[in-house]
């Protein structure tokens, strides 16, 4: 399980489909772009009514391969000033955003 002092991989690293994607060369855009950040993403109580966040876990991946590289990537309504104005959060998983771009055949490595 991560944790902040630990924070380097998903919850699942070891878990077929995960280790699939990565030995297909498929790259977790959020532990190249931010390794010492843990990037929770799940999860919020199932009501989504806790006040403070509860995630602790990094379940929720953006993967990409091929000739892009990373702008940004951040978590999502995380944050307590995401929840709606009735004190909900957005979902019971924080979400990640990712802004690639797709390098031309001029573009250097």
């Amino acid at each position: 399980m991560p944790t902040r002092d630990n924070p380097a991989d998903p919850i699942f690293q070891n878990f077929p489909a995960y280790l699939l994607l990565k030995n297909a060369g498929f790259i977790d855009v959020f532990r190249t772009a931010r390794p010492n950040d843990p990037g929770f993403t799940c999860c919020h109580d199932e009501n989504l009514l806790n006040v403070t966040s509860a995630v602790s876990h990094r379940i929720d991946l953006v993967q990409f391969r091929g000739p892009f590289t990373i702008e940004d990537v951040q978590v999502v309504d995380a944050s307590p000033a995401d929840r709606t104005r009735l004190g909900l959060w957005p979902s019971d998983h924080a979400g990640v955003v990712a802004t690639l771009k797709l390098r031309s055949r001029d573009d250097a490595d």
